[in-house]
């Protein structure tokens, strides 16, 4: 699987953005704000991403 692969579907998340691709969601997640990256949804969210990395 490459970062450049779509999802099914894509994620849609705050502020109107759209995540169609692992490296949307690869460089969406580190750039939370530190409260929200280390909540649990997002540290599990995280988990396939270090796991196709």
């Amino acid at each position: 699987m490459t970062c450049s692969r779509a999802f099914d579907e894509p994620i849609f998340v705050a502020g109107g953005r759209t995540l169609t691709t692992l490296l949307d969601a690869g460089v969406y997640i580190p750039a939370l704000p530190k409260k929200k990256h280390d909540a649990p949804e997002w540290q599990a969210a995280m988990q396939p991403l270090i796991l196709v990395a």
